[in-house]
């Protein structure tokens, strides 16, 4: 046995079974731990985006939901959404905190599609009112809700992970938006717009629900003035619970008069 190997070998026998664990902790811990950051550093440096916007989307299934139609039929809006997340640094967050992210850009797809949107079928049609008579249901009773129909807010400070009733009513016309602007392109109808006894009779459903032209007026200010948009929450509840109650094809129509104006 060499110096070098007998000097190696009085060193192991001193150390105690304490010294002993800890190394083995060291080794059980710290090689992991190292290669994590090793993997950390690949991801950011050499995986593209998109590939990490769907490592991502794996264990989140809703937002997954939410994405695929887009990704199937808008493959350049997919795109942009993945740099607007990633640019954001939001790879990271949770599905709650990810999910206003998505239906701002949904709404922004909106308005550069409208035309398409302005094609998709009857079910869909119908599926995106329905979800935003619900959302403007919400918004009466949920200040978050009400200002981000009429106003910009920061999402970052939006916990959505605590408001159960927001989150759904958000993803739901937000899947509803996915699924009109998908089924438009891949599947267009051609659709009517409301007639002047469509309105009439939209005009005596709001009546009969109170609402008065100042009150519609003031859904027109752009922008809202701050004081009336508790109001102007309760006055769009009541314009969409008046398109609801009309018969179906009414709705129909005027579904898809929102679907060509709607997205801003």
């Amino acid at each position: 046995m060499s110096n070098l190997d007998y000097e190696l070998e009085q060193e192991r026998r001193t150390l105690g079974t304490p010294a002993r664990i800890a190394i083995g902790c060291a080794l059980l811990v710290g090689v992991p731990l190292v290669l994590l950051f090793a993997y950390g550093v690949y991801i950011a440096a050499f995986q593209a985006p998109e590939d990490r916007f769907a490592d991502m989307l794996k264990d989140k299934p809703r937002l997954a939901k939410l994405v695929e139609p887009i990704k199937r039929s808008y493959p350049t809006e997919y795109k942009r959404l993945v740099k607007k997340i990633d640019d954001a640094n939001a790879m990271q967050l949770s599905e709650d905190e990810l999910l206003p992210f998505i239906a701002d850009f949904m709404t922004g797809l909106w308005s550069r599609h409208r035309d398409a949107m302005a094609q998709a079928g009857n079910p869909e049609v119908l599926a995106l009112m329905k979800a935003q008579g619900r959302l403007a249901e919400v918004a009466t009773r949920n200040p978050t809700i009400c200002r981000i129909q009429f106003a910009d807010i920061d999402f970052r400070r939006w916990n959505l992970a605590k408001d159960r009733q927001a989150k759904e009513a958000i993803y739901g016309v937000t899947m509803a938006v996915a699924n009109a602007a998908a089924a438009g392109r891949e599947h267009p109808t051609e659709r009517i717009l409301p007639s002047q006894s469509d309105q009439m009779a939209l005009g005596r459903a709001m009546q009969a629900r109170g609402l008065t032209n100042p009150q519609l007026a003031k859904l027109r200010q752009n922008p809202p003035v701050e004081s009336d948009l508790e109001e102007n929450c309760r006055t769009l509840n009541l314009v969409m619970d008046s398109v609801l109650s009309l018969p179906e094809a009414q709705i129909q129509r005027f579904g898809t008069q929102q679907m060509r104006q709607g997205g801003s």
